[in-house]
């Protein structure tokens, strides 16, 4: 079995409601470049303002692999109690916090403008630059 790092994103659910603060977040693992292949692949019409099947079906496939890299967090009952959030709780925070989740990468990613960036980034490397005080 392949061991898993300790890398983990914190998403602050503050503001997400009324009532929330930075007591709620979620943590989150970090995407792998498969995550974002699949994502890249759903090949959204963003253009489109339409609510379509096909829109909702790709979001729904992108919100299976959010709930899939939640770690643990703290969120909100109904009655204002902080509990421990459960993986399934990120379906019900998806809509609200998907730009929290996504960031700028998922953006990139479902550009067609950067259609090229996804295909280059595992395949080239910048060279670090040196250290201009040697």
């Amino acid at each position: 079995m392949a061991r898993e790092l300790g890398i983990f994103k914190k998403v602050s659910l503050a503001d997400i409601s009324d009532g929330w603060d930075d007591k709620a977040y979620v943590l989150m693992k970090p995407m792998r470049i498969e995550h974002m292949r699949a994502i890249h692949a759903l090949d959204i019409d963003t253009n489109n303002k339409e609510l379509t099947a096909e829109k909702v079906k790709a979001t729904e496939s992108i919100e299976d692999i959010f709930v899939s890299l939640f770690v643990r967090g703290k969120v909100y009952d109904i009655d204002g109690n902080l509990v421990d959030a459960e993986a399934d709780d990120i379906r019900d925070l998806f809509l609200l916090a998907a730009d929290r989740f996504l960031g700028d990468m998922l953006k990139n990613v479902m550009n067609p403008k950067s259609q090229t960036q996804l295909e280059t980034s595992s395949s080239t490397m910048q060279k670090p630059k040196e250290n201009p005080s040697k």
